[in-house]
């Protein structure tokens, strides 16, 4: 999103559909589950603000809201840092 100037909604769900179809049946995110493989999602602040205009943040808020609807019985949210500290305590 932030090498565009194109904040439409069909531009948000064009780039959203890449990690996650609007069905939850295709894209990164379902792929990557489907191999019992994790999905770490990370991102720098500029790429959301998308030069003043948001577009990088309405596209995690509807691949958020997609994960949630189609797959949240398979995915656990966390920050970053908890993730770590439950890795060098052996507890995954």
């Amino acid at each position: 999103p932030m090498d565009t100037p194109d904040p439409s909604e069909e531009y948000v769900s064009r780039v959203a559909d890449t990690y996650i179809t609007s069905d939850g049946e295709k894209g990164l995110i379902p792929e990557a589950l489907a191999m019992d493989s994790w999905v770490i999602m990370t991102t720098h602040w500029q790429s959301q603000f998308a030069a003043g205009l948001g577009t990088g943040l309405r596209v995690l808020e509807t691949v958020a809201g997609r994960v949630e609807k189609h797959l949240a019985d398979k995915v656990e949210w966390t920050r970053f840092s908890e993730l770590m500290r439950r890795t060098l305590d052996n507890e995954l």
